[in-house]
């Protein structure tokens, strides 16, 4: 996957969760709709100005862009990232410190969690 289909797709589900429609966010970020189309499409490469207008209103996270793997896995990451805004910083390092601790748990723990996720219908 390109950087710029990667992009599209970072873009495309943040405006789709938020609800906004595509003419709402070209206006808001000052272009023009069939370039935010091509945007989504994975079919434009959005300069700077651009990218930073989309991340502010969109709350897409930089480091998940730039730096995530681009797979199913970035684009829950980001999807998170915008679920875990509505919380206090605390909040989310508790959220955090509690995630990776269970995490640490299961993974020295294998068949316990394979059963809890097969009991859950998790996997």
């Amino acid at each position: 996957m390109t950087l710029q289909e990667w992009t599209g797709q970072l873009v495309m589900q943040a405006r789709e969760e938020q609800g906004y429609s595509q003419q709402y966010v070209a206006d808001e970020v000052e272009i023009d709709l069939r370039t935010l189309k091509k945007i989504e499409e994975g079919k434009s490469d959005p300069d700077y100005i651009t990218i930073y207008k989309l991340i502010h209103l969109l709350y897409i996270s930089p480091k998940i862009m730039f730096y995530a793997e681009q797979s199913q896995a970035g684009l829950t990451m980001d999807h998170e990232y915008r679920r875990l805004l509505r919380f206090t910083p605390d909040q989310i390092a508790m959220i955090s410190e509690s995630a990776l601790h269970v995490r640490s748990w299961y993974e020295s723990h294998p068949d316990e969690y394979q059963e809890f996720m097969e009991k859950n219908g998790l996997c």
